[in-house]
């Protein structure tokens, strides 16, 4: 087994994730180095409620802003609410509505409109220790004007703790899209972009928790490619 590997199968759990969000963000940066890409600085702030409604099932509502870095105002505005069923404790079924409001600083204002279905899976777990989870969406956009864009969404997540009894965790998770067919208002086939996070998740009264952290972004475009780097402010509440 070649050393790199050796190192990493010894490694604990904290330190495993940190070598995976080093790994990540050095293949961001290479990637796009071959391609124009336009770098931007924004800020992303999310709440995400979820509500027990019985064994079986969950209420999420989640809302979303962001801006760039002009900081002049509201760029984006993102309202998604949804419901889960839980086959079993490693496994989920969701579906769910999502508003998505673009107001750019200059260009024009768009609202998009996007159902979506998700299935949820735990990977890896050890009580205690390291986790691995994943989901796979799959959305239908849709735009005042017309057709329906068809868009898969692949997410796996590492979080753990930064020792035995610690409620601080180290978290790193990776998404990426990738559109299903053309549409007439700019949905296109292929890969769309990706997101690499890299933050931590702490308790901070109750039963809310904050996840605040890096995030980049790397979308791709006919033209020059964009990256986004993002500090993501996430709040996690559950009633």
């Amino acid at each position: 087994m070649p050393e790199a590997l050796c190192a990493f199968a010894k490694a604990d759990p904290v330190r495993k994730t940190l070598m995976i969000a080093a790994s990540a963000c050095a293949a961001l940066t290479a990637a796009p180095a071959c391609a124009d890409t336009d770098h931007n600085s924004q800020a992303w702030l999310a709440v995400n409620t979820v509500k027990t409604l019985s064994e079986r099932f969950d209420a999420t509502l989640e809302l979303h802003t962001r801006v760039d870095d002009s900081l002049t105002g509201l760029t984006q505005l993102l309202v998604r609410p949804s419901l889960t069923y839980k086959l079993r404790p490693s496994l989920t079924l969701t579906a769910g509505y999502l508003f998505f409001r673009h107001d750019p600083e200059t260009g024009q204002t768009t609202n998009e409109h996007r159902i979506w279905e998700q299935i949820g899976y735990t990977i890896a777990h050890k009580d205690g220790g390291l986790r691995v989870t994943g989901r796979t969406r799959l959305e239908q956009r849709f735009t005042n004007n017309g057709g329906t864009g068809w868009r898969i969404r692949q997410q796996a997540r590492i979080e753990a703790p930064f020792h035995a009894t610690s409620k601080v965790n180290a978290v790193v998770w990776n998404e990426t899209f990738f559109g299903l067919n053309d549409t007439n208002w700019g949905a296109r086939a292929g890969f769309d972009q990706t997101r690499t996070f890299v933050g931590v998740n702490l308790p901070l009264a109750g039963k809310v928790r904050l996840e605040p952290g890096y995030l980049n972004q790397f979308i791709a475009r006919r033209g020059p490619n964009v990256m986004n780097h993002v500090v993501a402010v996430n709040f996690n509440v559950k009633l």
